[in-house]
């Protein structure tokens, strides 16, 4: 759906089981840079594919650096057959076992052993490699694939090491130490010196790739550098900064540090580099990090630790080099390694992802509550805002900018309508719903179900083409879930999970066939997948900062609940996939339009689509995410209709009689409903669709994250970073849209079905005025299965059941609040019979 609730914060469980690699066709060879016979490097077109080996993902590279390492290691330690480079970007396009939160699609970087004599097949230069998912990052929206190679897996891994393990130093960049020391950064202006500078006074107040002078946190760097490059490293944060062409530099350096300095940092580790560093150092000694190997005699001083620091060792791999560069496994550098490269790594990625201020939108007005304005009133008084926003800008073509409750997501933007069209026609690429859903919900962190392409496509396609052959079995459904559920005797059930509970087996008839929807334990599970999820964010934001979410993926218990409910999932699916794999392959045609077989699912449908990753595990996630999307979304309208049902009795005997009459008709044809048939119950459709614009689940609508700077047509600018909303609720509440907007009429859209478009105005339909649904291209899919569910729902309440409030009042029960939506308080108890 448009707008995903997060709801409840129920506790629940979640899943990965072991993956086989995507079963998407890959070729045979690839092209890669590899070490010859003769030693020399060259391009061979067949080389064999990586073996994806457990906790490793298939990458198709976009993007790679060159390091010196990359020249280095074939040259001193030469191994015909192996793959060269470390540094890449690119896409994932295979899974394997025991890989955790990354899908086939997703955009990542990161750096892999090339020239490796025990992994020849290991090196970055090729256009297929395998990586392994600990050491490899996701990409932010906004980077290219080339800043992601140029940023330097290798580069600012081995920084990390050097820095925060062989210096020793304090803090990290995301905590910066409570006491800053200085570190001089020989070498400054260089790759690593720029790198070094930047994660040593890092700051998260950033107006541009560097760091606001005023505003730096962290250690105090010191450099070297040319006179020509003096504002750059300044520019990076450096303090200080010497020429290392003056006969005097080391001197200088000790006078600036009063003879104090205790930690250094060469990248270049040559004669000049070791007398200049040891000199400056102050007269105690101190910690000294090197990136190449020297003879000890050179670097003999008691006084001062040595380390020499070589990226691959953070992998924790045995390397089988020759001349002291030869290392054994070590499990506790691996440790390390994947903290420093998490840690290290994530901080210039966390630069592209900075957080948008008031001053990035001073340009738009700013709406806020009078008083008090804490962050509370914005996620219960929201309506209230948003209100008074539309009447003051939108109404009149003005955007305005509201805090976001959820602030390190910045201020959230709302547009008139007027910008509608612009944003629903954007491509992906600029302003994205998947990206808004991923930071909302911290999805890449809590690793909950995500919306895929095929998912979305197996609504639209599959499932909605194939409704009239299905709106029987759904009915009998829902009528057998009732008749198996409540007795002749009155009962009081919490309305909302009662109601939950009838909508999985429902919906769940659709998604995965007959056989598994009446399940209990299937049914418990899709229930609880949402509170999982939800209740996955909101633990990772409880218990970590921004900074320090990475730690999540080891250390949340939500996380870990999160992967039972995936195993029981897949244990239950199993026999359903097995069985419909076998059809896909037996029986299918061509083309899936063509199938006219036993099965008709999702579960099916997504087999079908020979194109995706089919696996079962993607199945899984696949339909955990269509239930989480369709089941208490649906189950909440339902609860919303049948309250204003209680609250407005004037309507019941014309509704009623118009459902009997339809329910004769269905009984005269042998039970068997059409599509026809559920569209000719026009009062029915319209009070609901009332009940919808009057008391909807949801104020807002076309959520999307900005990936770039886009320019509308009349000038306004909106900066990368920018969540932008469209008000629906406003837009429903406008005079100049609905007349009287404040009072129910039920019939109000049969009126202007009648009136003025007979076509535009039914429950499902979407458009400028009508926006509960969505719009554009992620207009909810499934709003065709939802109104067949919300009308088969209410027409056994209206016939064959007997239904109260449990106190008997007929007034709609407060409603609650949170954030940008409204739901029924799920507290209220319902009181039900079965007629005779």
């Amino acid at each position: 759906p448009e707008t995903p609730q997060p709801w409840h914060s129920g506790s629940c469980t979640f899943f990965t089981p072991p993956l086989s690699v995507s079963v998407m066709a890959f070729p045979t060879k690839r092209t890669a840079v590899v070490e010859g016979d003769d030693h020399n490097l060259r391009i061979e077109h067949d080389a064999p594919m990586p073996t994806v080996k457990p906790g490793e993902i298939l990458v198709k590279t976009k993007a790679v650096a060159i390091n010196p390492c990359d020249y280095k290691m074939h040259e001193r330690f030469p191994c015909p057959g192996a793959v060269d480079g470390c540094d890449f970007a690119g896409t994932v396009v295979g899974i394997g076992s025991d890989v955790f939160g990354f899908g086939v699609g997703d955009r990542v970087c990161g750096a892999v052993h090339g020239s490796n004599p025990l992994m020849a097949q290991s090196g970055a230069f090729a256009n297929y490699i395998a990586s392994e998912s600990e050491f490899t990052l996701k990409m932010p929206p906004q980077m290219t694939f080339l800043e992601a190679a140029g940023l330097g897996g290798t580069g600012l891994a081995t920084l990390g090491m050097a820095l925060f393990k062989a210096l020793a130093l304090p803090g990290t960049p995301r905590e910066p130490a409570a006491k800053p020391l200085l570190v001089l950064v020989h070498g400054g202006s260089s790759s690593v010196g720029t790198m070094a500078v930047q994660l040593l006074r890092l700051s998260r107040s950033l107006t541009s790739g560097r760091i606001a002078r005023n505003e730096r946190t962290g250690h105090r760097p010191i450099a070297t550098c040319s006179p020509k490059n003096n504002d750059l490293v300044r520019g990076y944060g450096a303090e200080e900064v010497f020429d290392y062409h003056d006969p005097e530099c080391a001197q200088k350096i000790k006078s600036y540090t009063r003879n104090t300095l205790a930690h250094v940092l060469d990248p270049f580790t040559d004669v000049k580099s070791i007398a200049l560093c040891y000199t400056a150092m102050g007269r105690t000694g101190g910690r000294y990090a090197c990136l190449e190997m020297y003879p000890d005699y050179v670097l003999d001083r008691k006084t001062i630790k040595v380390a020499f620091v070589m990226g691959p060792a953070l992998l924790g791999h045995r390397l089988a080099l020759d001349y002291g560069y030869e290392r054994d496994a070590d499990p506790e550098m691996r440790e390390f390694g994947v903290g420093a490269l998490l840690g290290i790594t994530f901080v210039p990625i966390f630069l592209w992802n900075r957080p948008l201020t008031q001053e990035d939108l001073k340009h738009i007005p700013i709406v806020q509550f009078e008083g008090s304005n804490d962050q509370g009133r914005y996620t219960r008084e929201t309506r209230t805002l948003l209100q008074l926003g539309y009447e003051k800008y939108l109404r009149h073509g003005i955007p305005f900018q509201m805090r976001n409750p959820i602030g390190e997501m910045g201020p959230q933007v709302f547009l008139p309508m007027k910008y509608l069209d612009e944003v629903k026609r954007a491509p992906k690429t600029l302003f994205s719903f998947d990206v808004f859903s991923e930071k909302a919900y911290l999805l890449k962190y809590s690793h909950g179900p995500q919306q895929t392409d095929a998912s979305v496509l197996v609504i639209k396609d599959d499932l909605n083409k194939n409704l009239g052959n299905m709106v029987t079995g759904l009915w009998e459904e829902t009528t057998t879930y009732l008749e198996e559920t409540i007795s002749y005797e009155w009962q009081t059930v919490p309305a909302y999970a009662f109601l939950c509970g009838v909508v999985a087996r429902t919906v769940s008839y659709a998604l995965v066939g007959p056989l598994l929807c009446r399940n209990p334990e299937w049914q418990r599970i899709v229930v609880e997948a949402t509170y999982a999820v939800f209740g996955a964010a909101q633990a990772i934001r409880q218990q970590y900062t921004p900074r320090w979410r990475w730690l999540s993926r080891w250390r949340t218990s939500a996380r870990k609940q999160l992967t039972q409910i995936r195993a029981d999932a897949a244990r239950l699916l199993r026999p359903i996939y097995n069985e419909r794999q076998q059809e896909v392959r037996t029986r299918l045609g061509p083309s899936i339009s063509t199938y006219d077989g036993l099965f008709k699912d999702t579960v099916f449908w997504l087999l079908g689509r020979k194109s995706t990753d089919t696996s079962l595990a993607s199945i899984v996630d696949q339909e955990l995410f269509l239930s989480m999307a369709s089941i208490h979304t649906t189950a909440g309208s339902i609860n919303s209709f049948l309250f204003d049902w209680f609250a407005h009795p004037e309507y019941h005997q014309e509704i009623k009689a118009e459902v009997r009459e339809t329910l004769a008709k269905v009984q005269s044809c042998g039970g068997k409903w059409t599509l026809q048939d559920v569209a000719i119950m026009r009062k029915l459709d319209s009070f609901i669709k009332e009940s919808s614009r009057k008391n909807p689940i949801g104020f807002i609508t076309g959520q999307r994250y900005t990936l770039k700077p886009h320019t509308f047509k009349d000038g306004l600018h909106i900066p990368s970073g920018t969540t932008i909303l469209f008000d629906a609720d406003g837009v429903h509440h406008d005079p100049s849209n609905y007349p009287n907007p404040d009072r129910f009429d039920g019939y109000r859209y049969l009126h202007l079905r009648d009136t003025v478009d007979a076509n535009r105005f039914h429950y499902a339909s979407v458009s400028d005025i009508s926006l509960n649904f969505g719009t554009g291209q992620h207009a909810c899919p499934g709003r065709f299965l939802n109104a067949l569910v919300v009308k088969f729902m209410l027409i056994l309440f209206m016939t064959k059941y007997e239904v109260t409030l449990e106190d008997g009042s007929m007034q709609r029960p407060p409603d609650t609040f949170y954030d940008n939506n409204m739901r029924p308080d799920t507290d209220v108890k319902i009181r039900i019979r079965r007629l005779d």
